[in-house]
């Protein structure tokens, strides 16, 4: 068995294999509940074995608020400090 690495959980969110019950550690061993169909089961296990343990983790997308935006917007000139004046006093 081989270690499972960072990328794991992201891998398998990929292939659409998260939320179902099971669990990992991070020796490589699994728990499949009984509830699981066959098929699902296989699935999981071709994930872990194309997992490449040394593959990191991707980054975390960064979550940005409706004023960064539009700062964004307005440094990058697709929108003036104007626009976001304008959009403000227009919503009250």
């Amino acid at each position: 068995m081989k270690q499972i690495g960072p990328s794991f959980a992201s891998e398998l969110s990929a292939a659409h294999l998260i939320g179902l019950p099971f669990a990992w550690g991070d020796d490589g061993q699994f728990s499949f509940d009984a509830r699981m169909l066959s098929e699902q089961v296989t699935a999981v296990l071709a994930v872990y074995a194309a997992h490449d343990p040394l593959t990191p983790a991707p980054p975390r997308p960064v979550q940005l608020t409706v004023e960064d935006t539009l700062a964004i917007l307005v440094k990058k000139g697709m929108l003036t400090q104007k626009d976001v004046d304008d959009a403000k006093a227009a919503k009250g």
